[in-house]
């Protein structure tokens, strides 16, 4: 007896640790950044809080297999940021294996991802973003690192959710801290950069285009640093705004 007592104790230690089984919260989050409308209906059926935060999850949820990386601040994540991360786009196959190796590969297949899966998943989203709202989510609420839903939309560029975000009030002037490296006290405007329709559309809801990173930067010096872009952001008598890039000039005003 006592020896197969001792043998059914080493056979359940040698076993692996089942993984913690998620709580409702938590798929509400995951469901948001998977951007999967009907589980999220689910979930706020069940009862979901529509502003828990993630906290200690035994799984890797947001593991992005194009890159192979993981963002930081998942812990703090309500569903409202889990949404607002969310790619564009689907998760690779599975049989691609650790495709984040090959980047070259990894970005010719995202390229050949159809553009109606991509509309539809941006449609997805702004069901969902409205689902939450209508649940009265806490628009301004931060990761611990300071980056808000608004924040993250717009360094994803997401120009709708961004739009809509700021029409139900959030804040266009919060700051990040340091993540790992590079500049902290970066606002929404400052990584706007890559769209001008984002630039303008934060300036005309108030953010303040004179806001210095860590670096003393302003948003107008991340745009001139930016070769690969068409505009500049300029003083004027009405206020900052959005110009064409001057191609005549080796500077950027």
């Amino acid at each position: 007896m006592n020896r197969i007592l001792i043998w059914l104790l080493l056979a359940s230690a040698a076993m692996p640790a089942r993984a913690q089984e998620l709580t409702l919260h938590q798929r509400l989050i995951i469901s948001c950044f998977n951007v999967q409308v009907d589980e999220v209906v689910k979930c706020l059926r069940e009862g979901a809080d529509v502003n828990a935060r993630l906290g200690q999850c035994t799984t890797k949820p947001f593991y992005d297999r194009w890159t192979g990386g993981t963002p930081l601040g998942t812990q703090c994540w309500t569903p409202l940021i889990a949404l607002a991360s969310a790619h564009d786009y689907p998760a690779p196959p599975t049989e691609l294996g650790q495709i984040w190796k090959e980047r070259a590969r990894a970005r010719a297949l995202l390229n050949g991802i159809p553009q109606d899966q991509i509309d539809k998943r941006r449609s997805d989203t702004m069901t969902i973003l409205l689902l939450l709202l209508g649940h009265a989510c806490k628009l301004d609420w931060d990761d611990g690192y300071g980056a808000t839903a608004l924040y993250k939309a717009v360094d994803n560029g997401k120009v709708a959710m961004a739009r809509k975000l700021l029409e139900f009030g959030a804040n266009p002037n919060t700051k990040t801290q340091v993540y790992i490296d590079g500049a902290g006290d970066t606002t929404p405007l400052h990584v706007a950069f890559q769209s001008k329709e984002l630039v303008q559309l934060l300036l005309d809801h108030g953010a303040d285009a004179a806001a210095k990173d860590s670096e003393g930067r302003t948003p107008a010096d991340w745009i001139a640093l930016d070769d690969s872009r068409d505009f500049d952001l300029v003083s004027t008598p009405d206020g900052p705004r959005v110009r064409p890039r001057d191609k005549t000039s080796t500077k950027a005003q």
